[in-house]
Parts: structure tokens; C-alpha cells; sequence
């Protein structure tokens, strides 16, 4: 007997849930016909739906002209917190692959200036916390000629 004790367990867990005592059949007596179990009724499910936010206007920053003389190109990544009503606020410079070139202000200084659309989660809108990524590339100085 003990050894069916796991294949009785695990039955257990693939079996759906037995319903309550009040609405559990009654037990017939040896060689009569049991009532028919009650159906149970399909549970609805509340599906968790998240669209991330969007950006909808936003300003780019001006390459910095240190940056610009010297050639130098570089990545910055942010992170920022976006309300439901699609302002920014609380940058926090996250990453620089070029410091002191001024890349990091000249992102600083468009963001107020920047709307999303704002993150839904389960239809409802809420802030989120998003991190941006933004390269800075100067032009080819050297472009492939036109044929």
C-alpha cells in the first residue's frame, strides 16, 4: 500500500480541484445510481496585458561642439521615470562611454522637452521607469561617391 502513496499524490496535483462540501454529490448506497456531479463553472481569467511607453514628441539633442572638433562619438544611457501624463523627470545618467564631452548635458537639457505616451498596464495607465539609449554619431566626412 505504501508504495501507491506517490502515485496517489501525484494524481492528486494533475486533478482539477473537487468542489466545496456544500455542492459535493452524495454518496449512493451499494447498487444505486449517483446524482450526477455538478458542472463547475468556467473561471474567467483576468489576462495581464503591459504595452511599455512610447515616445510621441521629443527633441533631439544637439551635438556638443567639443565633441564635434575633436570627432569624438559616443553612447549615453539613461535611465528616466515617465509619468502618466507623458512628462519625464528624475534622470539619472546611468552610463557614458565618452565622458566629458558634454553628451550627457546635452541630453539632460532635451528631456523636459520630450512626451510618451504613457505605459498601460492591465488598461489602466502608470508610471514607469524606462532606460534610454542614445548614440552619438557625427556624418561620414568621407562619403561613398554617387553613381
Amino acid at each position: 500500500m505504501q508504495g501507491l502513496r506517490p502515485l496517489v499524490l501525484g494524481l492528486t496535483l494533475l486533478l482539477p480541484a473537487a468542489p466545496d462540501a456544500t455542492s459535493a454529490p452524495s454518496v449512493a448506497a451499494a447498487g444505486t445510481s449517483a446524482a450526477p456531479s455538478p458542472t463547475v463553472p468556467a473561471v474567467r481569467r483576468q489576462l495581464w496585458r503591459f504595452y511599455d511607453a512610447v515616445l510621441v514628441d521629443g527633441v533631439a539633442p544637439q551635438y556638443p561642439r567639443r565633441a564635434r572638433r575633436q570627432g569624438a562619438e559616443g553612447r549615453v544611457v539613461i535611465q528616466v521615470l515617465i509619468h502618466v501624463d507623458g512628462t519625464v523627470s528624475d534622470p539619472v545618467v546611468l552610463y557614458s562611454d565618452a565622458p566629458g564631452y558634454g553628451f550627457e548635458e546635452a541630453i539632460l537639457a532635451v528631456l523636459p522637452h520630450w512626451r510618451y505616451a504613457a505605459a498601460v498596464e492591465n488598461r489602466r495607465p502608470v508610471e514607469v521607469y524606462s532606460t534610454i539609449v542614445i548614440q552619438f554619431a557625427l556624418d561620414d566626412p568621407n562619403p561613398p561617391p554617387a553613381d
